[in-house]
């Protein structure tokens, strides 16, 4: 199973090594750790030097790459921009499996301790005060270890029925429980779907907008060790059941996304 890419930045409270160069770390409080070298990935006249980076508060990952873009300079030299902007799409792997993916810059479900394989597909964006720039973009692989220990989330939810029922109507719930004695208590689930129909006061159905597209929104505020359920109706009148996406978001740029698939 993926874990997904969701939400911004988190901290690093924990040990990580990269490759077989061992790192150092802080005795405590927010730490990042980044590849011992760069990988070069070349263009037509063009080139960036990219150093990606990992960290972890326990709860979540994020992955960001450092990098310098650099242009031909016509005589054999290279002249580095001002500014080199990076993005890209990644994959975590361990033993072989794919056990995480996000993109550059977000924070993903964090995947407990052990040694990964980090698949980068990195984009540099070099820049100077003038208009134009460059673009390059290559594969970046690393190798590191986390030793950070796998944190509960503030917040959790499960679907009731597990599965998605079969046919033009169906009943769906979700228990949400607050796991953290401290902290947010105000929780967010989003349904992204149009055929889900409130039954309560909790919940709004927010038309699509600006191409953006329709969902069932509840606001759900919770005292530690709480729990509380929500329901929606199901209505999809001639069409077939297609999974359920949904998101549970937190102050302080928390989420969880998961899918509720048919029956």
């Amino acid at each position: 199973m993926f874990v997904t890419a969701a939400g911004t930045a988190a901290l690093l409270v924990g040990g990580l090594s990269f490759g077989h160069t061992a790192l150092a770390q802080q005795s405590s409080g927010p730490e990042e750790h980044c590849a011992s070298s760069t990988t070069k990935i070349t263009g037509d006249g063009v080139k960036a030097n990219v150093r990606p980076c990992v960290s972890t508060d326990g709860q979540f990952m994020k992955v960001k790459a450092r990098a310098d873009c650099f242009i031909s300079n016509g005589y054999g030299g290279y002249n580095q921009y001002k500014r080199c902007v990076t993005d890209g799409r990644w994959t975590l792997s361990r033993e072989g499996k794919d056990v995480a993916k996000g993109v550059v810059g977000g924070t993903t479900r964090y995947v407990g301790p052990g040694t990964y394989t980090l698949h980068l597909e990195a984009k540099a964006y070099g820049r100077d005060d003038n208009p134009g720039g460059s673009f390059q973009s290559g594969p970046v692989t690393e190798q590191f270890t986390f030793a950070t220990p796998l944190s509960d989330l503030p917040f959790s939810v499960q679907a009731n029925p597990a599965a998605l029922a079969a046919g033009p109507n169906a009943a769906q719930a979700f228990t949400i429980t607050r796991n953290s004695t401290a902290g947010v208590k105000d929780v967010t689930l989003v349904l992204h779907t149009s055929h889900a129909w409130p039954q309560g006061p909790r919940c709004n159905k927010v038309p699509q907008v600006f191409g953006a597209p329709a969902a069932t929104v509840c606001h759900v505020k919770l005292e530690p060790g709480e729990s509380t359920q929500v329901k929606v109706a199901l209505k999809r009148p001639g069409q077939p059941c297609t999974p359920l996406k949904w998101s549970l978001t937190w102050a302080k740029n928390g989420r969880e996304d998961g899918v509720v698939p048919c029956a």
